[in-house]
């Protein structure tokens, strides 16, 4: 980039309007979040501008098929309103994951576009997120809670919280899920935030 200027690094949710005809209601779609979860392998599709590809060499073809898997390359995860994603392994290394992720958004996407919200009864592991402008809260992010669940006290904290934004909600806490009339899946039913589970499978 050789342009000066935020433009350089800012991104902005700005939806995609489809509209078909002029009587016809425009579709609006939401533009997805997208972090770097690690790096893989990917196919790529070498354009090639010959519609008749059997007049070409067979050497060639077979050398631009070799050069259409990339190694090593960055493996996006893309993240939109109402997606559940969970982060399946031990605790310490799916945390990892989803706090890189978190990081990502926050650094590229500004507050004024989305907001977060953390529940998890380690305080200390996710006391960081306090410190972003992204918090949904007037005091940050994070939601603590115990290990009895308080689930009027959680219902009310997420009943505070603005449901008409962008929302991104992470949890290590996936039994909070499991009553269908609980707070967390109110909240998320309301507010069509996009959920990141941690689920710790070595427990």
């Amino acid at each position: 980039a050789l342009a000066g200027g935020s433009s350089v690094w800012q991104r902005r949710l700005t939806p995609r309007v489809d509209v078909e005809a002029a009587h016809v209601t425009p579709v609006v779609h939401a533009v997805a979040m997208t972090a770097v979860v690690g790096v893989g392998t990917h196919r790529w599709s070498p354009p090639i501008e010959i519609p008749d590809q059997r007049a070409l060499d067979s050497t060639l073809l077979q050398r631009v098929e070799q050069c259409s898997r990339l190694g090593g390359v960055a493996a996006p995860i893309s993240i939109r309103p109402g997606d559940a994603i969970a982060f399946h392994g031990g605790r310490r290394h799916s945390r990892a994951v989803v706090r890189s992720i978190v990081a990502q958004l926050a650094t590229w996407i500004g507050p004024a576009d989305w907001q977060l919200v953390v529940v998890s009864t380690d305080r200390r592991a996710w006391r960081w997120v306090d410190w972003l402008p992204h918090g949904a809260l007037d005091d940050g992010a994070l939601i603590g809670v115990d290990r009895s669940g308080h689930v009027d006290v959680l219902g009310d904290t997420l009943d505070s919280i603005d449901a008409s934004r962008r929302t991104v909600l992470v949890t290590d806490e996936p039994h909070l899920f499991a009553s269908r009339t609980g707070p967390l899946r109110r909240f998320v039913t309301a507010s069509n935030a996009a959920v990141l589970v941690v689920v710790d499978t070595e427990a």
